[in-house]
């Protein structure tokens, strides 16, 4: 028989036991239950350079890496941005109503002058990191510097002339846009295809060259750039020296008589400045361009039409200079070409 005490002791004993199993499964359970949300919330995104990223399935909150995502993103979703990277112009702002201009201001990863805040980042506390643009050589492990720093999943969506149509389809499945994406992206599709063929039809020997100017005009940009590839998918020769992608421009603060060896068909100038100088110094009125009258100042209005940043715009830039350079050939009606685009990039009216 067990005395009084014993049995205290032994129930006590029990109550410990069950204690112990209980806030063993309590515990499992809850790790568990958390990890199974977490997959059902997320999903594996292999984004242009291979990387494989876990992102939120329903993203309400994103940033850019920099002005070139942020040109599409402010135009595409600007109500789930939460930051931005810089103050756009004042002619930009003017167009685009519906830019989230009352977020703070991050800064960028790339460009001239990289200030990239991650304290401010931390603060406005996105979902995700979104960079789209040019696959510059170090982008893999500028990436993963990214999210190594700041905790914060960051995909990389290649967006080139070529490739514009399928970033537009994968920004509209990642924000859950996919009816935006997919019209965005056949509207590209079927201008990029007209430009292709027409192209077909122009002769050699009708193919024009061109250089493109900026800071004074003498600054010119190189070939097979960035900043250039709207006029070269447009046709135009680029008389300019070619640079390796992501390399420095060696074609920056040029003196007049390495310009003038080019003597291109065309002169594109990227600002008002440039273009003045091109058409009324005396130094500029050899070039055939200038006796030519060839001499065009690219659109400015909401963005630069071909670079500044060398974004989506720089789509627009395309079947602006391929109407410029062959107005026989390309019979289009640019307006309505740039009111559609003005709608579907940047939401204006949309």
């Amino acid at each position: 028989m067990y005395t009084n005490y014993e049995r205290r002791n032994k129930m006590k004993k029990i109550f410990l036991t069950l204690l112990v199993f209980l806030t063993f499964f309590t515990s499992n359970s809850v790790i568990a239950n958390s990890i199974s949300q977490k997959g059902q919330n997320t999903y594996e995104f292999v984004d242009s350079v291979g990387r494989k990223v876990m992102i939120p399935k329903n993203i309400s909150k994103i940033v850019p890496s920099g002005t070139n995502a942020q040109l599409v993103l402010a135009g595409f979703s600007p109500e789930k941005m939460v930051g931005i990277a810089k103050r756009p112009s004042k002619e930009a702002l003017n167009s685009i109503k519906n830019f989230p201009i009352d977020k703070p201001e991050i800064g960028q990863y790339y460009g001239k002058n990289p200030n990239f805040n991650k304290e401010e980042l931390i603060k406005v506390n996105p979902q995700i990191i979104i960079d789209l643009g040019e696959k510059k050589k170090t982008i893999k492990d500028d990436m993963e510097q990214i999210y190594e720093n700041t905790g914060i999943p960051i995909i990389f969506i290649e967006l080139t002339p070529e490739t514009a149509p399928q970033a537009y389809r994968t920004l509209g499945k990642v924000l859950n846009k996919e009816k935006l994406g997919e019209e965005i992206a056949n509207f590209l599709e079927e201008k990029n295809t007209i430009v292709k063929n027409t192209l077909k039809t122009i002769p050699d020997n009708e193919k024009l060259t061109f250089i493109q100017v900026g800071n004074n005009a003498l600054n010119v940009d190189p070939s097979n750039s960035s900043h250039t590839e709207a006029i070269e998918f447009a046709g135009g020769i680029n008389k300019a020296p070619s640079k390796e992608k992501g390399a420095k421009s060696k074609t920056e603060n040029l003196n007049m008589e390495e310009v003038m060896s080019w003597d291109p068909d065309v002169i594109f100038a990227k600002d008002k400045n440039s273009y003045d100088i091109i058409t009324t110094n005396p130094a500029w009125s050899s070039f055939r361009a200038v006796k030519n009258g060839k001499v065009y100042l690219i659109p400015q209005t909401p963005y630069n039409w071909v670079t500044s940043p060398p974004s989506a715009n720089k789509m627009m830039g395309i079947y602006w200079a391929a109407k410029t350079l062959y107005p026989k050939y390309f019979t289009y009606d640019l307006k309505e070409i740039e009111t559609k685009f003005n709608k579907l990039i940047y939401g204006i009216g949309r």
